[in-house]
């Protein structure tokens, strides 16, 4: 009994490791690292906050989603399911890895953005943050058997959790009641401006991380009672002639029926509209309200949108789309058609490609 969680957390190491998660974030955290050195000290210092908070943190949760999801459709969570580990055993075997890296992968990003002294505050915030996200992406993940409705889910609970910090951060909410929403102290602590005791917010979210553990746990209990997978898998006929033709057609068709798909391909568009038509309106209403001045952010803010989003974006997508094919059959029909996997992978990294430029 004892040597239970020590052989599902061995467990669940090997898996990440095979998978290649934590070469992914702190790889990820080792790339914003050398991108924060390359800025001005004064822009690199107000970057990092955010970065911390939007990125490196949020990071683990598509990894704890998509390997939730992996267990349902492999049969890995029907065989755990009737072993004598527990619920809240897996979840934490899951979750501690994770946020473990989101909180080693923080050090050299605050290191490198001038935010060292944020460290004894920052590090607990982000590693209570982490498991907050990475408990309710787990719970949400535990009742999904695709990692596209996963991500839908998602959605919603991670925009909540995200909008209003960010929101209080700018000015554009005021009061205490805003801090009802845990993340918003976790953000003011990066920042190295939270009006509460250190103590105070620290507690708070942890509270919320753990009732997030619960939440997720509960969710795993329930979800082993619902068969995962499909009755049937219904392959889609691939459109006929001219067969150059095909994957964009087929491309538009996922697009259109799904609204999350649609949403992350028109993303660089409505950013774009976003920082023609809403950032000036914000810049003078922060100016004349005694807010941050936001004129020194403006390279920052390019360079988010454009050297990172819109790559992320359209790159997200190909990755959701070629999900979606494996998951329905279609890359079954691809691998035995005269097209092959080689030129169907040739056309989605050349997709990317012309439309990230393009964005």
């Amino acid at each position: 009994m004892t040597r239970r969680p020590g052989a599902l957390l061995a467990l669940e190491l090997r898996t990440q490791w095979r998978q290649g998660v934590p070469a992914a974030v702190l790889g990820l955290a080792a790339f914003w690292s050398a991108l924060l050195v390359l800025l001005p000290v004064p822009a690199a210092r107000a970057a990092t906050p955010y970065l911390l908070f939007v990125e490196v943190v949020t990071v683990g949760t598509l990894f704890a989603g998509a390997l939730t999801v992996t267990d349902r459709s492999t049969g890995a969570a029907a065989a755990l399911a009737v072993s004598p580990a527990r619920p809240w055993e897996r979840i934490a075997a899951r979750s501690a890895p994770l946020a473990g890296l989101t909180t080693l992968g923080a050090l050299p990003v605050m290191a490198a953005g001038g935010r060292a002294g944020q460290i004894g505050a920052g590090l607990p915030a982000i590693a209570l943050s982490g498991l907050l996200l990475l408990a309710v992406a787990a719970g949400i993940a535990a009742r999904q058997d695709e990692f596209v409705g996963f991500m839908v889910a998602l959605a919603g609970p991670v925009a909540l959790l995200l909008a209003v910090p960010l929101a209080v951060s700018v000015g554009l909410l005021n009061g205490v009641v805003w801090y009802a929403t845990p993340t918003t102290g976790a953000l003011m602590l990066l920042r190295g401006d939270a009006p509460y005791p250190t103590g105070l917010l620290l507690g708070y979210l942890a509270v919320w991380a753990a009732a997030a553990l619960g939440y997720a746990t509960w969710r795993l209990r329930a979800g082993q009672d619902v068969a995962p997978g499909r009755a049937a898998v219904h392959a889609r006929a691939l459109p006929g002639r001219p067969r150059w033709l095909v994957f964009p057609r087929a491309d538009l068709r996922n697009i259109t029926r799904d609204t999350m798909l649609a949403a992350v391909a028109l993303s660089p568009l409505l950013l774009a509209l976003a920082l023609r038509f809403g950032y000036p309106p914000l810049a003078g209403w922060l100016q004349r309200t005694g807010g941050p001045d936001l004129t020194s952010y403006e390279p920052v803010l390019a360079m988010l949108a454009v050297a990172v989003h819109v790559p992320v974006s359209f790159g997200m997508t190909g990755a959701l789309i070629v999900l979606d094919d494996l998951e329905d059959g279609t890359l079954a029909v691809v691998r035995t058609s005269p097209l092959g996997v080689p030129r169907y992978l040739a056309y989605r990294l050349a997709a990317v490609t012309l439309l990230s430029a393009a964005g």
